[in-house]
């Protein structure tokens, strides 16, 4: 799940850097650039909730503590 997690990190890292340099380009009413940049991480956090919900029986637990040691 760890490797999961880090590629979509990763993609969404990859996926805002042109969505800002298209709209910085295009030069939108001022506010847009940061709005559509705030909208995308929000996406992604859903996206990435979606298959964290989907996937929650791969998610490691923490072991117990051992008061005997």
């Amino acid at each position: 799940m760890i490797r999961a997690l880090t590629i979509r990190f990763g993609l969404m890292f990859l996926g805002v850097v042109p969505l800002v340099a298209f709209l910085n380009h295009v030069e939108p009413a001022p506010g847009l650039v940061a709005a559509a940049v705030i909208l995308y991480e929000f996406g992604g956090v859903v996206l990435i909730g979606l298959y964290c919900a989907a996937h929650e029986d791969e998610i490691p637990v923490r072991q117990p503590r051992d008061d005997d040691r």
